[in-house]
């Protein structure tokens, strides 16, 4: 990475670290992670996810394919889906708002600012997995796609990401739009948390 791409990646993960601990500290991602985790608590959390990532992949996705030529194999709402039916769960048909992620995921900065939190949970999703299977057990057994990912293939994802979403980002002089869209990206999923 060139010196620029580099900066501009530093400057966007101190802008959007407070974000990402806010999400943390929500009620439902602190159940995740207890050591008094339920299968409840399990299940609700891949329900709201189920919720946000369907209309998000469904609007992002075709708006940087051309960008990201891989980006099909970067969809987890296929994932979410296999979890819930293998638990026996209804994802339900509580959405995010269509028109407002169409409206705010309208420029190719914006969506590469939104992919860059979506694709960023992965990382933090082995740790997850691995306190939900220690945990949950035989409950869980079969229904860990989402949390699993990319598994070992997780980092060399992430850096394969980061290197094409820096050199968009910075080639086409979009680094505040890009780092504005993640923070962005982080409200809406917070508020879609807390609310949901």
């Amino acid at each position: 990475m060139t010196e620029k791409e580099n900066i501009f990646l530093t400057d966007l993960r101190n802008r959007t670290a407070s974000h990402h601990q806010s999400l943390e500290r929500l009620p439902v991602s602190v159940k995740l992670i207890s050591d008094e985790v339920t299968i409840e608590d399990y299940t609700a959390y891949l329900k709201i996810m189920y919720g946000f990532t369907l209309v998000f992949e469904e609007i992002v996705f075709p708006r940087i394919a051309h960008l990201l030529p891989e980006i099909k194999s970067r969809r987890k709402i296929s994932l979410l889906l296999n979890d819930l039916h293998f638990l026996g769960i209804d994802p339900g048909n509580k959405l995010a708002d269509k028109n407002v992620l169409q409206n705010y995921y309208c420029t190719n900065a914006s969506a590469l600012g939104g992919m860059y939190v979506m694709e960023g949970s992965t990382l933090g999703s082995q740790f997850i997995c691995r306190h939900i299977e220690k945990k949950l057990g035989a409950q869980v057994k079969g229904a860990m796609s989402y949390f699993e990912g990319y598994g070992e293939k997780t980092g060399s994802m992430w850096k394969a990401f980061l290197k094409t979403f820096a050199e968009i980002s910075v080639g086409e002089n979009q680094e505040e739009q890009t780092i504005e869209a993640a923070e962005h990206t982080f409200k809406m999923l917070e508020d879609w948390m807390h609310k949901s």
